[in-house]
């Protein structure tokens, strides 16, 4: 009975990564209808400490660098946010709070991890936990642990911005992106950051499963090809999938210059946060398909 019931528990999130999930609906198609032509409202954290300080930096040079879904930007702190009385923006901001894995879903006992994502709102109806469209960033396997690092904040504004102008142009799954990107990683230098395969693949383990260009890089390298906006460069991600009050993990690759889904490989619920030669066989697999 209890196999059955993990099975039943676990079927919804299987199918959500079957139909693809790199970007989350949190509200009706009409608030993304609303969002064209509206100014962006960027919500910076206290700067009491020096963390969000630089955490502000970050979504700075992010939204100014890759944002470019409305024609107008402004940063605001949490008052300024607070008295706008407007329908005329869309407010981008943090939402932190608790959520279980879901290899221990039916372990009541087991500790709760915090998800943080970066969504977008109505300036009418903002809800913190309820935005029009977010997507999650932390991906840490450190309990509780809720750093927010460079690269996955460029991640965030670029899937936000993609998504709402690929929804505009009605494609909106991932299937369709990845057919539509003209991105075949045939023609890309896939950038590995060397925290996943440290200690589990070398270079010529991944040559024999990987055919096309690759580069084992550091997270540096890899943040300044985004910067860049690089058409040159694809990279490597673990990316996290919220469903209610329990998550799991996948594995994408992005483009560089606009953060366009190019393919993607299922995290196995038992297995770590390096990369495997299974996942650089669906990665090629996945993207032939549509290419």
């Amino acid at each position: 009975m209890k196999s059955i019931l993990k099975i039943l528990l676990i079927l919804p999130f299987l199918l959500c990564y079957i139909s693809g999930f790199s970007q989350t609906i949190g509200a009706a198609y009409k608030d993304l209808d609303a969002m064209k032509g509206r100014e962006l409202v960027v919500l910076l954290e206290p700067e009491s400490d020096s963390e969000n300080k630089v955490l502000n930096n970050y979504l700075k040079e992010a939204v100014k660098t890759h944002w470019n879904f409305t024609d107008r930007y402004i940063f605001m702190n949490k008052e300024e946010v607070s008295s706008l009385n407007s329908s005329e923006s869309i407010v981008l901001m943090f939402t932190i709070y608790k959520v279980r894995d879901i290899a221990n879903l039916l372990l009541s006992s087991s500790p709760l991890d915090m998800k943080v994502t970066l969504g977008l709102h109505l300036s009418e109806s903002i809800k913190p936990r309820f935005p029009s469209i977010y997507t999650d960033l932390v991906h840490s396997e450190v309990k509780s642990d809720i750093t927010i690092n460079q690269k996955d904040i460029i991640y965030g504004v670029q899937r936000l911005n993609t998504r709402l102008k690929m929804y505009f142009d009605n494609v909106f799954l991932d299937h369709k992106e990845i057919k539509v990107s003209s991105a075949n990683l045939a023609d890309k230098i896939l950038l590995i950051d060397e925290s996943l395969v440290a200690g589990k693949l070398t270079k010529e383990e991944i040559a024999n499963v990987y055919p096309y260009p690759f580069k084992i890089a550091s997270n540096d390298l890899i943040i300044e090809k985004l910067n860049e906006k690089s058409e040159k460069h694809a990279y490597v991600g673990v990316r996290r999938y919220t469903e209610g009050r329990s998550y799991s993990f996948y594995v994408t690759v992005n483009n560089c210059a606009d953060g366009k889904l190019i393919s993607t490989a299922r995290k196995h619920l038992q297995e770590d946060y390096k990369l495997n030669t299974k996942q650089l066989k669906e990665f090629v697999k996945y993207n032939e398909k549509y290419n």
